[in-house]
């Protein structure tokens, strides 16, 4: 009887191997806490399945800046565009000479951004927000966005880790 329940332990014990391993190599990543969902469209009445990233950074930086290089064309092209205008409520944002539009949906002084690119879903978006725990004085830079497919919700995790990363040098936040 002894024996299964040392069997037990140890299985327990490697089950819990793996979920450390990947915590540590996700701090190392610029610190992100990823959450992966899968929504339905309600307003459409259709059964399109969405596909929902939320990634969370703590940051080392003022709020104030951080919102700078969130919203303005001039930050935001110091780390996620190689060139941003803004015109009105239009974003164009420009990569390699490629030209993407994003429309403004809705901007909280120095609290968030949230844009929806003009080739993707409707009842899509990207934002990022800033929060600042009371308790430890962490900010945190939480980002949400959206994947066409569930094989692309890897590679845009990806692109998110590197833009943060590129964000956090030149703010001089460390990771």
């Amino acid at each position: 009887m002894s024996k299964k329940k040392n069997k037990k332990v140890k299985k327990r014990k490697n089950k819990s191997v793996p979920k450390k391993s990947v915590q540590k190599k996700t701090k190392q990543k610029a610190a992100a806490k990823i959450s992966i969902k899968n929504s339905t469209s309600k307003d459409s009445g259709k059964s399109e399945s969405k596909n929902k990233l939320d990634l969370e950074y703590i940051i080392h930086s003022s709020p104030k800046l951080l919102f700078e290089f969130l919203t303005s064309p001039s930050g935001l092209s110091e780390w996620f565009a190689d060139d941003v205008n803004v015109i009105g409520n239009m974003y164009e944002f420009y990569w390699d000479g490629a030209k993407q539009d994003a429309n403004l949906i809705d901007i909280k002084e120095g609290k968030s951004i949230r844009l929806h690119w003009t080739d993707r879903p409707a009842d899509t978006y990207f934002e990022f927000r800033i929060e600042k725990n009371e308790l430890t004085d962490e900010l945190s830079l939480l980002i949400t966005d959206f994947a066409e497919s569930k094989e692309e919700m890897n590679s845009l995790e990806v692109l998110w880790q590197g833009q943060v990363q590129q964000l956090m040098k030149i703010i001089g936040s460390k990771a």
